[in-house]
């Protein structure tokens, strides 16, 4: 049964450009209780304290116990069933703003839903929080809980498979020889002398503590100096290609607009405009 649930209804258009809370509550399920939806408004995140239960996304389902953080993915068809013999006991919220699913996708991992919850301790004093804000009811509300939210979002980071005191030396030293010599090609054998793992497994590691592989984080870092060249020197947008690392000022173009929506020459101007 519930032993807590609070409500919030958001002024019109803060969603669009602000995170908020939709619900929040605090259940022990009765055995065997179960939700099963199609898509619904916002996304549902469940801390489990105590006991089992399981969430389902789209047809694939994933178990939950005691320390773990379940992500539901409410733009999809989506359930979550209490254990029959040890029913779960859940602190969970509903959230809303911009570019939650892509937020999910950034903590999570791509495909993935459930996570070790990592600090229990600061999680439930975060939920304690949330109650208190929720039931203050103050007219800064909108405002607190987007600052809530985001806090929410930076200890979820830093917990579980995301980016740690505890991640491999040998991923922090492959990240290193990378950002030294952006220019070098980097194929996967050059990698795996350093790291001193396969490809593969170098790859798992990079998505298991980053959320990326090894080549999508050459290419950020890669476009990270690049818009850095471009706003604080007066290279040509050749040379600043072959300085991080691309073949030519095609490539290195091509690569820049799909990432960051404007071609190299077109963000230095708006840049320097500012």
């Amino acid at each position: 049964m519930p032993m807590r649930s609070l409500s919030h209804a958001p002024r019109s258009g803060h969603v669009s450009a602000a995170y908020s809370v939709l619900r929040a509550g605090h259940l022990q399920a009765a055995p065997g209780a179960a939700l099963t939806r199609g898509r619904h408004v916002g996304q549902d995140i469940l801390y489990c304290r105590s006991g089992y239960g399981e969430v389902e996304i789209s047809g694939r389902v994933f178990g939950v116990g005691p320390g773990q953080v379940a992500w539901l993915a409410n733009e999809m068809p989506h359930a979550h069933r209490a254990d029959s013999a040890k029913p779960w006991e859940v602190l969970w919220l509903r959230l809303d703003g911009p570019g939650t699913g892509a937020m999910r996708l950034a903590i999570f991992g791509e495909n993935e839903h459930v996570r070790d919850a990592g600090d229990t301790v600061r999680l439930e004093a975060w939920f304690q929080r949330l109650f208190a804000t929720l039931a203050r009811r103050e007219p800064t509300l909108d405002l607190e809980l987007n600052q809530l939210v985001a806090s929410l979002f930076v200890l979820l980071a830093g917990s579980g498979r995301g980016p740690t005191a505890e991640m491999p030396r040998l991923v922090a030293r492959v990240m290193q020889a990378m950002r030294e010599d952006l220019t070098a090609p980097w194929p996967a054998e050059a990698l795996e002398d350093i790291a001193g793992v396969s490809a593969t497994h170098l790859r798992r590691l990079f998505a298991q503590h980053l959320n990326t592989s090894p080549h999508r984080w050459l290419m950020h870092e890669r476009l990270l100096k690049a818009q850095n060249l471009l706003a604080d020197t007066d290279l040509t947008v050749g040379e600043i290609g072959v300085a991080c690392g691309f073949s030519d000022v095609f490539h290195f173009s091509r690569e820049f607009k799909r990432h960051l929506g404007a071609s190299p020459a077109n963000w230095r101007r708006a840049e320097r405009a500012f």
